[in-house]
């Protein structure tokens, strides 16, 4: 091998080994976590300031609390969030989906109902996991192989909602389920006014919409949209060792 190769190919190699291994591998990890758990927190990018994770606590099982900080879609400004993750193993992160989070502002007592809310200190119950792939790529971007393409998407959605194409602001991709069904953020300007809302696309291209009419839809709003959209939550957990 030329020699002249041989010390930036060792360099690289190094720096591969740091960082597939300690803390920065994990905060990794749980930002992947925190982009599909909390609707509208996704981030592609994991680079730069933001996102951010801090880790707050972790119990005997191995669940981890953190403060999850990104741009969210729908306010288009820096928020935070407490999530809970149930759990990591290199290939998947798993979390109990659409109740392991609280959007600031929080107090004590939200972060006491969210740890009871998922089993904090107790044995893992695979039963009531979802889980989203470990993908993310050397340049430390998340790879999402949803298939939608966001064109097709924006289409269905005009149809659905007889605008223009034009009206479209923003279109962005959050979630994707076990069943193959997405979830996108889709933010619209009608009559001069922005509307924000979350659109479930199912593999064929049937859309399901629900306006956001704050910050967030509730746990049991977003759940209940999720169901009624044929979205998949992996009740083949308890099978996964």
């Amino acid at each position: 091998m030329n020699k002249k190769l041989c010390v930036p190919i060792a360099l690289l190699i190094i720096l591969l080994l740091l960082c597939s291994c300690g803390r920065a591998n994990e905060n990794l990890e749980l930002a992947l976590c925190g982009s599909y758990a909390v609707p509208g927190f996704f981030s592609s990018d994991l680079k730069g300031e933001l996102p951010s994770v801090e880790v707050l606590e972790t119990d005997e099982y191995g669940r981890t609390l953190f403060e999850f900080t990104a741009i969210s879609s729908v306010s288009g400004e820096k928020e935070t969030a407490l999530v809970i993750c149930q759990k990591r193993d290199g290939d998947f992160v798993y979390f109990y989906e659409d109740i392991c989070y609280r959007v600031a502002p929080y107090e004590d007592q939200d972060i006491s109902e969210l740890k009871a809310q998922n089993d904090w200190t107790k044995k893992l119950d695979m039963w009531k996991m979802s889980r989203r792939k470990n993908q993310i790529t050397f340049d430390l971007c998340i790879r999402a192989d949803h298939g939608f393409k966001n064109g097709q998407v924006a289409k269905e959605f005009c149809e659905y909602m007889e605008i223009e194409r034009d009206d479209i602001n923003n279109l962005n991709f959050q979630d994707i389920s076990s069943s193959g069904h997405g979830l996108f953020h889709v933010h619209i300007s009608s009559d001069n006014e922005p509307r924000h809302y979350f659109v479930i696309v199912s593999p064929e291209y049937d859309i399901s919409v629900l306006e956001v009419t704050g910050t967030i839809p509730s746990s049991t709003e977003i759940s209940g949209f999720k169901i009624a959209s044929g979205w998949g939550y992996r009740p083949e957990g308890a099978s996964m060792p």
